[in-house]
Parts: C-alpha cells; sequence; structure tokens
C-alpha cells in the first residue's frame, strides 16, 4: 500500500517528463489539424513547446499551458518565442476556475500527471 508521507515531491505532483523524441512525433501528429490554439496541461519543463516550435505549426496563434511548479514553469516558458499563456497553476485547479474564460482550443497536446486520485486535494 501507498501512503502520501513516503512519497516524493516529483511523484506527488506527477512530474515524469517526456523524451524530445516522444514530444517531436506528438507536435508534428498535432500539426496535420493546422490548429490555431493549442494547450499543454501539464508542460514541466517545456519540451512539448520545444517539439511544436519546431513543429512551425501555420496560423498557430496561442498556446495555454499550465505547469504547477513555480520554476519549471519559468524554464518552459523561456525556452519558447512562441506566444505562450503560462498558468502556474496546476490543470485540474485552472480548469476547474478558470478555464471557462477560454474561447476554447483546436488541439491539446501534452504528457498528463501521473498522480493517484487519492492524492489529489479535496477540492480538486
Amino acid at each position: 500500500m501507498n501512503f502520501i508521507e513516503f512519497e516524493s515531491a516529483q511523484k506527488l505532483r506527477g512530474g515524469f517528463y517526456t523524451q524530445p523524441v516522444i514530444a517531436s512525433f506528438l507536435a508534428r501528429w498535432v500539426k496535420v489539424s493546422k490548429p490555431k490554439s493549442i494547450l499543454e496541461p501539464s508542460c514541466g519543463d517545456g519540451a512539448f513547446l520545444d517539439a511544436i516550435e519546431e513543429a512551425r505549426i501555420p496560423n498557430l496563434k496561442q498556446i495555454t499551458a499550465c505547469e504547477l511548479n513555480v520554476e519549471e514553469a519559468e524554464k518552459a516558458a523561456s525556452r519558447t518565442s512562441l506566444p505562450v499563456k503560462m498558468h502556474r497553476t496546476d490543470f485540474l485547479r485552472w480548469y476547474l476556475f478558470f478555464a471557462q474564460n477560454e474561447e476554447g482550443f483546436d488541439s491539446v497536446v501534452g504528457n498528463p500527471p501521473f498522480i493517484r486520485y487519492q492524492y489529489l486535494p479535496a477540492e480538486q
């Protein structure tokens, strides 16, 4: 049995990173749909933002990204010249309380946090 007090901070936030080759493959796959807006719900250090930039998606106007870890969010935002609206919070909190202010997204790309639902705060 897993107990929250024995888990690492990385595991509790679901922080597991995607290899660049996989991020690149997924960004090229998303490019086919010609999105104008992309959601990256758990951007970590920005591997998918790099891959989206490298894919050179025409007519891409906005990327909305969420990252709970402030240092990683800063790293991610600084890795790209694309227009990124960075939310320094976890995706579930952002979605529950702020997503209704968004117009929607043409594509979603990313690697979701792998976190046990039992470890989520009560509000989530």
